[in-house]
């Protein structure tokens, strides 16, 4: 499992066989974003949704992504 910064994420990507992916629908302001995902690369499959809540300001979409 790795959580961190774009230059953990840029380390991880090249050994990176997985990833289990979160996808936040809402725009937000900050310095740090995931590297870029080639399609040609990585096979996505949809894991579900959460919608907005009252426990949750936005909805999201999660996947599992599996290298080619």
């Amino acid at each position: 499992c790795i959580i961190g910064g774009a230059e953990i994420y840029a380390l991880a990507m090249p050994v990176a066989s997985r990833i289990y992916l979160t996808e936040v629908e809402a725009e937000v302001e900050g310095d740090t974003v995931f590297p870029a995902i080639d399609p040609l690369q990585w096979s996505r499959r949809p894991l579900g949704r959460a919608g907005r809540s009252s426990r949750n300001e936005h909805s999201a979409a999660f996947f599992v992504l599996d290298r080619r």
